[in-house]
């Protein structure tokens, strides 16, 4: 594999994923014994993963904003300035499938944008929620105890320590990465995840607040965010609903949409059957049940971004991982559910699905948008923005280089990390052989893949994603036309 020229590995923040082997106002969630809502890591994330800050943490009922105080404090409204769009699939961003995972290299490529569409986000699994609540209760213990307590290693037992041994979500952790490099980072995410069966996602976007602010959308009952409420009769078609936010840039405003739509067809017999009412493959030149379910989905999702437009906000800008290519065969069944959306086309066709053998593979990831109704934005010269490239993402050419350095980072995370047992002692979460396994593990997936060829982009999808994103540049000179 051609690396590229390698170049000093820069100081950068390391959030390890130490996933365990085994194991508007208050918002009330009913959930099964055992199980630890999103509303309740929103809502403790403030003492958790933000108490040495003044950062604002809203855990509203459509929505959670981190860093919600930052347009206060960083916005300024600049006519005639360039701001980018991203958008980007991040798998698996947070759970055991992405344990390897280099934050600061994500928030490295992140940060050349203003706005990111953020999908395939996971929340925090319910094993490292529920260590979170056990380190919660053992600091009550330690607080009020009037002894030392100490953990099985010596070491004495503090508030710091038990709050820097809890677990944030992945999209927590990157945005803590962002706000290395700029403070003015937020991030504003569907307050539940979405998802067919046990697997379920978050969606949301990243902005830069002292370039973007959040806007108020009509359609999410004039708050900042929602989910989008698919109609009655189409929603059978829909996987995860897609996050919805506004934003604003000087006098330009936009609505956003982040969509993953689906991979797989549904498992139900009469799902499907549903699914070709709404989306009429054989008419339409689709025939595999799993190309059908997409598009009748997109349908869907374009059907309430058409009702987005037709209020007072007209920019609407649908973004994301549609797996779904432009090939000549796909014509009519892309303008067929165009139609919900008018005026609408889509955007970019470069290969942005990353194989672990042959490097990028489809054209998966696309913007929609009506070019007339969002002319402040070059969406016409969207592109992908491609990692795997030495000369354009040299940050991830250097942690490649510095993986020894990042192996011995990852190993020390572990054998630092403690939780409590009993209530009564402070114990190291995983055993010899757990981190043993651990590290052979990285060794197989980040080192040694990088001489087999059938692994020869695995450490790309380890390290970053198996998706490359995508990008626009939009500016607030031109005229809005809302």
């Amino acid at each position: 594999m051609k690396r590229g020229v390698m170049r000093p590995l820069p100081q950068f923040s390391l959030w390890v994923c130490v996933l365990a082997l085994a194991a508007a106002g208050p918002v009330t969630v009913a959930r099964a014994a055992g199980e630890v809502s999103n509303v309740e890591v929103c809502q403790s994330a403030k003492d958790r993963f933000f108490s040495d800050s003044d950062v604002i943490v809203q855990c509203r009922e459509k929505y959670h904003h981190y860093n919600a105080g930052a347009v206060t404090a960083h916005y300024k409204a600049r006519k005639n300035r360039e701001f980018k769009l991203g958008s980007f699939n991040m798998f698996h961003l947070g759970d055991n499938q992405s344990r390897y995972k280099d934050y600061s290299v994500m928030a490295q490529i992140i940060n050349q944008w203003d706005v990111v569409a953020a999908i395939e986000v996971q929340p925090l699994p319910t094993a490292e929620a529920k260590r979170n609540d056990d380190l919660a209760e053992f600091l009550a213990v330690v607080e009020q105890s009037e002894t030392e307590i100490t953990s099985a290693d010596g070491r004495p037992v503090t508030a710091e320590r038990i709050y820097g041994d809890m677990t944030p979500p992945g999209y927590v952790k990157l945005l803590k990465s962002l706000m290395e490099l700029d403070p003015s980072w937020s991030l504003i995410i569907a307050a539940e995840p979405a998802g067919e069966g046990t697997h379920k996602e978050l969606s949301g976007f990243y902005y830069r607040a002292q370039n973007v602010k959040p806007k108020r959308v009509t359609g999410c009952a004039n708050q900042m965010g929602c989910v989008a409420q698919i109609p009655n009769d189409m929603k059978v078609a829909v996987a995860r609903e897609p996050f919805i936010a506004g934003f604003q840039s000087g006098p330009f405003d936009f609505i956003g949409m982040a969509l993953h739509a689906r991979f797989r067809e549904p498992p139900q017999a009469s799902a499907m059957a549903a699914i070709r009412r709404i989306f009429d493959g054989v008419a339409l030149g689709v025939r595999p049940n799993e190309e059908v379910a997409r598009f009748a989905e997109v349908k869907a999702v374009l059907k309430v971004a058409g009702s987005l437009a037709r209020g007072a906000e007209k920019d609407v800008i649908v973004a994301g991982d549609f797996n779904l290519t432009l090939k000549p065969g796909f014509t009519s069944a892309w303008e067929h559910v165009l139609e919900g959306l008018p005026g609408s086309q889509v955007f970019v066709n470069q290969p942005t699905s990353v194989s672990k053998m042959n490097g990028l593979a489809n054209e998966y990831d696309h913007f929609i948008a009506n070019v007339e109704r969002t002319a402040e934005c070059s969406v016409a010269e969207a592109s992908s923005f491609n990692f795997l490239d030495a000369e354009t993402a040299p940050m991830v050419q250097e942690a490649i280089a510095g993986l020894s350095r990042y192996r011995r980072s990852y190993e020390t995370a572990m054998r630092s990390a403690y939780m409590p047992k009993s209530n009564r002692h402070y114990v190291p979460v995983y055993k010899e052989d757990q981190i043993d396994q651990m590290m052979a593990d990285f060794d197989r997936r980040l080192v040694d893949s990088q001489s087999d060829e059938s692994n020869d982009f695995l450490v790309y999808v380890e390290l970053v994603s198996d998706h490359i994103p995508i990008e626009m540049t939009c500016n607030t000179g031109a005229r809005d036309d809302d």
